[in-house]
This record gives structure tokens, C-alpha cells and sequence, in this order.
């Protein structure tokens, strides 16, 4: 993978290859940080539990087939911690489950589960840590957004809430570096949480269309975004963050640097078009649509533009 990601040599991806493998109903995807592995989210109908199924890079078959406790529920996010110790995955019914990563019997079953939004739980994080994590989906509430502690009993786990509206929350993003959160919304919002102070520091006018998924990258400053309707953009996170003043709405020292062609698919699958997730490694971008391609692009470098009008104040 690390290759795949450094190469210049791959001349197909910048042109959208499609890399395949045979596994019906894979929703969620996510590499181990460190390891030669990645898991598998799999959910092929409401008749069949889904299962989280562990792969190593260029091997066909899984090596390991996690459960998760006869839930049938779509699972909509996998992610590792920062350390590769724990991974988790959400689902469509607002649930999240956590496994160990080794060897034990006693792994291929969650060590923890709880439900963390009444409706959906669209993504989750860890904050730079194993049992610290952030949530988001779609709550009665409107408490979209949430910050457990996964030591404390599981009826006192969530330490904060955050309400986006009635909308809700559809991807996270997380900064070590400036410990900030990041959530996109269904109008296109990026809304940016201070996670030391716990509060809402700034929300951004970002897309036209639900944000679908964020990515950080703290060594250059940047964060890039992509929505349903296809586009994905770069933005200076560093001249952002360098006054966190009172909460604002402005997109004022947050600089765009650039944007990347609309990446629009037609499909009859879950979602119908645009970008379904987007990440950032070494400057170079890759993104994939609903076709199963994966395209690389390079981030831009330009001048900050001028503040967007017309972002209401919360």
C-alpha cells in the first residue's frame, strides 16, 4: 500500500484504474497504519450477519473473519487507532463495535459495543488515542456529534455532545497536531470543534452538497474535503487555526487552495453520485466514486481567497 501510494510509476490510477477483488457487499474499507493488512466491512443482506473480514495487501482470500454479535445492520465506517492496537466499525442502526487487533480467540468477537446516535452513525474517529473517539450520524436529539471515553461504564461514556441541527453529521476528520475535530454536513458545512476547550469554534461554507468525507494531513497543513456532488477541495488548515478567536462563521484565514475536477458517478448503489471518500498522503490526494475506481490527484498550491458571503451565523 505504501508503495501504491508513493509511486509515480502507476500511471493508471491518475486516470481512474479500478482495482478489484471478489467480496459482495463490502461498504467500509480502512488500512492498518503501520501493518501490511486492511479490514473489510461486509453487510450482503438482511438476512446475513455482517462480519468485518481482515486481508493482507496482494493476498486473495481473507485471513480472518471478525463477528459482530448477529447484527445485520449495514456497516457504514471501519477505522483503526492511531496505533493499530483497535479497530472499530459503525453501523446504519447508530451502533459502533470495538475489537482487539491480535492473535486470541476472544478478538474475533467486540470487546465493546454501545449505541452512540438513535438513528445512524455515520463515521467515527479516534482522537489520538485507543479508547478517546468521536462519533457522527443522525440523532432524535439533534446531539449529532459525540465524544466518548471508552474506560468509563458504558451509560457515562459520552462526555460531550455536539448538535449540528436536524441534518446531522456525515464524516469526521481529525487534526493531532491543533487537536481539532472536523464534521461535514448535509448543506455542505465543515464544522470545526476545539476538542481541549469542547466547543464549536467555526463553521464553514464549504460544498454546494453533503460533505461526504474529510481528511487531514497534519505535517502540510491541509485538509480536503468531497461532497455528492463529485467535488473535492483542498484548504489551508494552518492559516485557519492560527487565531482561534470567538465562535465565527466566517471562512475568513481559512485559504482554499485549490480544487479538483468533479469526480461524478451513476450508479444504481446506495448512493447515486459524487466522491464517496477522499484521503491525503505524502500531497498527493486519492478519492474514489461509486464505479470502484480510485483516482490520484496532487495538492494545489495557490493564494487564499477571499471570504464566501452568505454563511449564517449559528
Amino acid at each position: 500500500m505504501a508503495n501504491l501510494r508513493q509511486s509515480d510509476s502507476i500511471a493508471g490510477i491518475d486516470s481512474g484504474q479500478r482495482i478489484r477483488r471478489k467480496a459482495m457487499g463490502v461498504s467500509a474499507l480502512e488500512a492498518h497504519p503501520s501493518l501490511n493488512y486492511y479490514v473489510a466491512g461486509i453487510s450482503e443482506n438482511a438476512n446475513v450477519e455482517s462480519v468485518v473480514k481482515l486481508f493482507q495487501f496482494g493476498q486473495q482470500r481473507e485471513l480472518v473473519s471478525y463477528s459482530t454479535s448477529g447484527s445485520n445492520a449495514r456497516l457504514t465506517r471501519c477505522r483503526f487507532d492511531p496505533f493499530g492496537t483497535r479497530f472499530g466499525a459503525s453501523d446504519m442502526r447508530g451502533n459502533l463495535k470495538i475489537w482487539k487487533f491480535d492473535a486470541s480467540q476472544d478478538s474475533l468477537k467486540p470487546v465493546l459495543s454501545f449505541n452512540s446516535n438513535s438513528a445512524v452513525t455515520n463515521d467515527f474517529v479516534f482522537l489520538s488515542s485507543a479508547t478517546l473517539l468521536a462519533t457522527a450520524g443522525i440523532s432524535g436529539s439533534g446531539n449529532n456529534i459525540g465524544l466518548w471515553d471508552t474506560l468509563m461504564p458504558t451509560s457515562k461514556a459520552r462526555v460531550k455532545a455536539f448538535s449540528t441541527g436536524d441534518t446531522g453529521a456525515y464524516c469526521l476528520g481529525y487534526s493531532h497536531r491543533h487537536r481539532v475535530l472536523l464534521s461535514g454536513g448535509k448543506k455542505g458545512e465543515v464544522y470545526i470543534f476545539d476538542i481541549r476547550q469542547r466547543c464549536l469554534r467555526k463553521t464553514v461554507s464549504a460544498h454546494s452538497n453533503t460533505v461526504k468525507s474529510l481528511s487531514v494531513d497534519d505535517v502540510m497543513g491541509n485538509l480536503v474535503s468531497a461532497s455528492t456532488d463529485g467535488e473535492i477541495k483542498t484548504w489551508d488548515l494552518n492559516s485557519f487555526l492560527l487565531d482561534l478567536g470567538a465562535s465565527s462563521t466566517s471562512t475568513e484565514g481559512l485559504a482554499r487552495k485549490g480544487q479538483i475536477g468533479a469526480q461524478v458517478e451513476r450508479s444504481s448503489g446506495v448512493s447515486s453520485y459524487g466522491t464517496m471518500q477522499v484521503a491525503i498522503c505524502n500531497s498527493r490526494i486519492f478519492s474514489c466514486g461509486v464505479d470502484g475506481s480510485l483516482r490520484r490527484s496532487t495538492v494545489f498550491t495557490v493564494k487564499p481567497f477571499a471570504p464566501s458571503a452568505g454563511v449564517a451565523s449559528l
